[in-house]
């Protein structure tokens, strides 16, 4: 089930601004733990053709709780009671692979083994060979540096053991940087 509001007014006219309203399960888990997602749509008209047209949020989350830094695309549910908050907005990835620009497919996984969660993004395929559980494909990234892309590094925080985005070499000094994953679209 979904509905679209519009941003502004919160009817169901739509603008330039929307609101999508939809129930959302985490993969792997029962219709008991559901959860309501509001996702912010904004439109605009070009006077010519625009690519990639569409792209999606890569969000990255803080649980200081499970010390688990999570970079996604996807809603992010409260854990344990102990909810993410947002800590880094990291751009926009491609919703589909670009047409003659070659691409990246990053994948959103889990760790399987016990203690605290370690969600990484990881290029297709990566996951379950290295122990992760793949949650869902998250997007698309350029493999070269484009006009309007930027570098989006793969990081990890030693003391946390916790794998996560960011857009500095640095890792935004939150941890130590293990690679470079592609080039997603600047907001």
């Amino acid at each position: 089930m979904s509905d679209l509001l519009d941003g502004k007014t919160g009817i169901n006219e739509l603008s330039d601004s929307w609101l999508m309203v939809y129930m959302y399960l985490q993969p792997n888990e029962g219709f008991n733990k559901r959860y309501l997602v509001f996702r912010n749509v904004e439109v605009s008209i070009a006077s010519s053709p625009v690519t990639p047209q569409v792209g999606v949020l890569l969000a990255r989350w803080y649980n200081a709780g499970l010390h688990d830094r999570w970079s996604t695309t996807a809603a992010v549910p409260p854990a344990s009671g102990m909810a993410y908050k947002l800590e880094a907005k990291s751009g926009y990835l491609m919703t589909v692979a670009h047409a003659s620009i070659p691409s990246v497919q990053l994948e959103d996984c889990v760790s399987q083994w016990p203690g605290n969660p370690d969600h990484i993004l990881a290029q297709k395929g990566v996951c379950e060979s290295h122990g992760y559980q793949r949650l869902r494909t998250v997007g698309w990234v350029f493999s070269s540096p484009q006009p309007g892309a930027q570098p989006l590094y793969r990081c990890y925080a030693e003391a946390e053991k916790s794998h996560f985005a960011a857009n500095s070499e640095d890792c935004d000094h939150a941890g130590k940087m293990e690679g470079l994953l592609g080039y997603d679209l600047k907001p």
